[in-house]
């Protein structure tokens, strides 16, 4: 039998060819293509958690916006009404926030979002959610969430613990330690609660912090490290209302409106009031032509022998809203999550306080 070199030549190169054909076809499969919508002023969702390698695609439905990263590593190009889609492919681990140039700014301020690529091969690091957490005082336990980013390789470990502020341990909450553990391959969130001491005293909001340390396992202790815990306070001071620069006064006065305000990177403040009618107000944050949440306090007493709280805004800030009784010091909190839509509040059975 004679073997023609030429025969196995072109078998081996075609050999070559199906497995080389074969590898691209498996890293295309593996890399991933996710979807961000962008429209009333919010990306959504404005986070995502990819691999390295994977595509994000911006598609604006609504409004002027475009994408800008905070580093300059990415720009979708100017600002635009128009529909347009942006896509960009990331190849580096690491942490990739980004704003629009119109509504939003570098270090969350805004319209913003966060890209984060893991590095599947790394331990990853531990650090809390936000920089700060609202709770009300009359609930049972303040619930802080802690992530683990950026790798899920091995097991991890880290150590969390509360300190007093204006908020003191064993008069407004009890003192909590404790471990938080991510198995081999578990990455994403974890939560532990600190139970809350409820009082009927006027105090105001007060707060205490929780750190973390001692991260074991390979893992690395991320920003933030430390985090606030703001203890609302829903017991009446028996004050009237005095309508000024942060305080609504509705429906005859007789309903104090408060709300506050917190950023994704930290910053925060108190909303500034604008009493529209005599059961009808708004706030804005940032600056005075920019409407935040407009609030309604309505006499359902005839309806239902309640009254009535309705609420909208046109932001994606955390927002605590407060409306206090000052004839009866019943007081109701109502909060939305930073980086999140504002949630319509249309609650018919807010005070049971009718005459």
């Amino acid at each position: 039998m004679r073997f023609d070199p030429r025969s196995i030549g072109s078998r081996l190169l075609c050999s070559f060819a199906l497995l080389f054909s074969s590898l691209l076809v498996a890293a295309d499969a593996q890399a991933a293509d996710v979807e961000i919508n962008v429209s009333s002023n919010l990306f959504n969702p404005p986070m995502v958690v990819i691999n390295p390698g994977d595509t994000v695609t911006w598609t604006n439905v609504q409004g002027t916006h475009n994408v800008n990263a905070d580093d300059g590593s990415f720009r979708s190009g100017d600002p635009s009404p128009a529909p347009w889609t942006f896509s960009f492919t990331f190849n580096t681990p690491g942490s990739f926030p980004y704003h629009c140039e119109v509504h939003g700014g570098p270090g969350g301020e805004g319209m913003s979002g966060l890209v984060v690529v893991e590095d599947e091969d790394a331990m990853g690091s531990i650090a809390f959610t936000s920089t700060s957490y609202n709770v009300v005082e009359s609930s049972q336990q303040a619930m802080i969430t802690l992530t683990r980013s950026g790798g899920s390789d091995g097991d991890v470990s880290i150590d969390y613990a509360t300190a007093d502020g204006t908020a003191l341990e064993g008069a407004d909450y009890d003192q909590t330690s404790g471990t938080l553990t991510w198995l081999d391959g578990e990455d994403g969130p974890k939560s532990f609660g600190v139970p809350m001491i409820d009082d009927v005293l006027g105090e105001g909001n007060e707060s205490f912090t929780v750190s973390l340390s001692n991260p074991i396992g390979g893992a690395t202790v991320g920003e933030p490290s430390t985090a606030t815990v703001q203890i609302l306070d829903d017991d009446s001071d028996g004050q009237p209302c005095d309508a000024n620069a942060t305080d609504l006064c509705l429906n005859e006065g007789r309903f104090r409106v408060r709300t506050t305000w917190r950023t994704p990177d930290g910053e925060s403040g108190a909303g500034r009031a604008i009493p529209l009618t005599d059961d009808t107000g708004y706030f804005w944050f940032f600056v005075a032509s920019n409407v935040e949440v407009v609030v309604k306090v309505l006499d359902g007493c005839p309806v239902n022998d309640f009254y009535w709280v309705f609420a909208g805004g046109l932001t994606n800030v955390e927002v605590t809203l407060t409306v206090e009784d000052t004839v009866t010091g019943q007081v109701m909190v109502y909060q939305n999550p930073v980086r999140t839509a504002f949630q319509p509040i249309q609650d018919t059975r807010a005070f049971a306080t009718c005459p």
